[in-house]
């Protein structure tokens, strides 16, 4: 699937600093906040010569609700797990050993997406745009259940699917019948799933107010009211120095404040991890190479924390009004043709 293939390079880092938490979790109940859907894991989970990774995406379009989640799976050699082991210990890496981390999670690959549509249509309804050019066929879907006007799915790539051939291509030996067999467990998975109707973990954000003074990339102070004050509406980026797809979209994000400018809205990008003296260098030199010309800023660590509860998947873009009242529920990763539905929805009104 198209849209987990986009996201896996740029988590590449997210994955590494929260592995530990994975590894060291002892609730065996993963709940999926994005899709409603709440997994027991199996307790054969815990022996695996590779790795199982959760992880929500959140939704395709705000506009049907549809919302996915996935587990990754991420194969390990032995040398791989004597790494790994000493970053989840708090060992320092080498710049040789972090490159090796990247390559590890790199390989991460699709084991299990889990889906939650709402307005009471099927996965067949939309399809397209879950799947985008990538083939049906190459997939295996099992229904989960229906609570209210919300269907839920589980869908697999089948085994012998070119994705899968792929994946296997790089796996260490000691992986490969490992993930086919996890891939063909579905009934396991089933039995272990709960649904119920999904939670955004940003609908708490809408309503409240976006109020901050910061510092541009230039050194300049600014304040939200000054950015915020004469556009009907700012498109607020919110990324990190890291991300792969959040610099891949700034070109578009450019686009956008060159034609919606002049129609009254605004775009500023914060990024997020730029009270860091060598993340907000690696965050101008982004910034510069996009050609980017709308104002970036280089957040606070208290703003970072304040901005928690919103931020899962970078990126995470949120709107707000001219009083920096945010409007409308967080889009996690990159949807640039939402965000445009979302500015032209809210200047015709």
């Amino acid at each position: 699937m198209k849209k987990i293939v986009a996201l896996l390079t740029g988590l590449v880092l997210l994955l590494t600093v929260s592995l530990s938490a994975v590894a060291e979790e002892e609730a065996h109940v993963w709940p999926f906040n994005d899709t409603g859907i709440s997994l027991t894991v199996p307790e054969k989970w815990n022996q695996l010569q590779g790795m199982v990774y959760p992880m929500d995406i959140g939704e395709f379009s705000p506009n049907p609700k549809i919302a996915c989640s996935v587990i990754l799976y991420i194969p390990l050699s032995e040398e791989d797990r004597v790494l790994l082991a000493q970053v989840q210990n708090g060992g320092e890496t080498t710049e040789e050993q972090t490159k090796q981390l990247t390559e590890i999670l790199g390989n991460a690959s699709e084991l299990y997406s889990f889906f939650s549509i709402g307005n009471g249509k099927t996965f067949e309804d939309v399809q397209v745009l879950i799947l985008k050019d990538d083939s049906p066929d190459n997939y295996v879907l099992n229904e989960l259940g229906q609570t209210g006007d919300y269907r839920f799915y589980l869908m697999t790539p089948k085994t012998d699917s070119e994705g899968v051939t792929n994946s296997l291509a790089k796996f260490p030996e000691n992986c490969k019948e490992e993930y086919i067999g996890l891939l063909t467990d579905v009934d396991a998975v089933k039995a272990a799933v709960t649904v119920q109707k999904p939670v955004s973990p940003g609908e708490d954000a809408v309503g409240t107010t976006l109020s901050f003074e910061l510092n541009d990339f230039s050194g300049k102070s600014v304040t939200s009211e000054d950015l915020f004050a004469g556009r009907k509406i700012t498109l607020v980026n919110l990324w990190a120095s890291w991300c792969g797809p959040c610099a891949a979209e700034m070109p578009e994000l450019e686009a956008i404040w060159q034609e919606y400018s002049a129609k009254g809205a605004g775009v500023i990008g914060i990024c997020l991890d730029g009270y860091k003296e060598k993340c907000l260098a690696d965050a101008k030199q982004v910034a510069a190479e996009a050609g980017v010309t709308y104002p970036m800023l280089a957040s606070t660590q208290e703003l970072e924390t304040a901005l928690n509860p919103i931020v899962e998947v970078y990126p995470t873009t949120v709107f707000v009004d001219e009083k920096g009242v945010i409007i409308g529920e967080p889009i996690r990763g990159v949807n640039t043709d939402a965000y445009r539905t979302i500015l032209d929805e809210f200047l015709a009104q």
